[in-house]
């Protein structure tokens, strides 16, 4: 029984460009905060809901930051390996075309029957 590995290497590709995007995204947070904290004011009836907001994006930066060195490792890695997959697909390819040719008799080369 023969086994086959399939790959899509194009929705590979796909992938480690979203994860690329995730990546983007865990970094720029912090910047979003500033935004949504600079939005909400500084009047005392907001004050709780920015300290909140606040407390709530420092006590992830570690984490986040972790999150998104492992995301950004990820979307290399797929990268990676669909640029590999896709270079063995072409080599193979390529042999079993010569492979084939080489098989072939020219085309003037003599015929015998």
């Amino acid at each position: 029984m023969s086994e086959q590995l399939r790959v899509d290497l194009d929705a590979l590709a796909r992938a480690a460009t979203d994860l690329a995007t995730i990546a983007s995204e865990f970094g720029g947070a912090d910047e979003r905060v500033d935004k949504v904290t600079a939005s909400i004011g500084s009047r005392n009836e907001t004050h709780k809901l920015r300290a909140a907001i606040e407390r709530a994006a420092d006590s992830w930066d570690v984490r986040r930051a972790e999150l998104q060195e492992d995301v950004e490792y990820l979307s290399k890695m797929a990268t990676r390996v669909s640029e590999e997959l896709g270079q063995m697909d072409t080599d193979l390819a390529t042999q079993l075309n010569n492979a084939g040719q080489s098989s072939r008799p020219a085309p003037n080369a003599p015929r015998y029957v």
